[in-house]
């Protein structure tokens, strides 16, 4: 079970149909109903009740969407955390530049002897 595959399985889930889901994911319906195939067969359960004319959720796939969700959530958490965990690090080590060049800028290029009276 991949993390690309549930995000897949979730937006086929929540859209019930897998044209627009795909669409919804930005890629083919063929594509998508493999991810979705490859998922059951690694699940070992079906997680699609398919007609010509309508999808639904299996039992086994309504439990699956409410622990992708909670999943996906907490992966997303995550990420979001760390990303801005790097973008204070890179505030800071900006700040610590900043500071660093004002310093060459007052030693290296105008140093003190050039004021000297």
């Amino acid at each position: 079970m991949e993390l690309y595959q549930l995000r897949c399985f979730v937006a086929a889930a929540a859209q019930l149909h897998f044209g627009r889901a795909a669409q919804h994911l930005q890629m083919l319906p063929s594509a998508l109903g493999r991810q979705i195939r490859l998922l059951e067969e690694d699940l070992g359960t079906r997680l699609f009740a398919r007609t010509t004319r309508a999808v639904s959720l299996t039992e086994d796939g309504t439990t699956l969407l409410r622990d992708a969700r909670a999943i996906l959530a907490k992966v997303e958490a995550v990420e979001s955390h760390l990303r801005n965990r790097s973008l204070s690090n890179q505030w800071i080590n900006l700040s610590s530049l900043s500071v660093i060049l004002k310093y060459f800028y007052l030693f290296v290029i105008f140093p003190a002897s050039q004021y000297s009276c």
